[in-house]
């Protein structure tokens, strides 16, 4: 059974919106290992222009995935049991 921390952080990052993505991969590769890094572009179709370049590991995007895919299905639970309309 999964264990859910919360965490407080503290941040002075200002919340951004994008309303689109780009995801391309990048590979290092050495004579005996190869790294791969995903690199994330968060942008503004209507301005064109770019609001987050984050480059995360391998690993980081498989627990990214795991963790959208957890809280996105949380959603749609909540969202799908108020379904009601009189």
């Amino acid at each position: 059974m999964e264990k859910e921390i919360q965490l407080n952080i503290p941040t002075d990052v200002k919340p951004l919106f994008a309303d689109d993505i780009l995801v391309s991969l990048r590979v290092k590769a050495d004579k005996d290992e190869k790294e791969v890094y995903v690199n994330l572009k968060f942008f503004v179709i209507e301005g064109k222009r770019v609001v987050a370049d984050v480059t995360i590991s391998k690993i980081t995007a498989k627990s990214l995935l795991a963790i959208l895919t957890n809280q996105l299905s949380k959603a749609e639970e909540k969202t799908s049991s108020t379904t009601y309309i009189g």
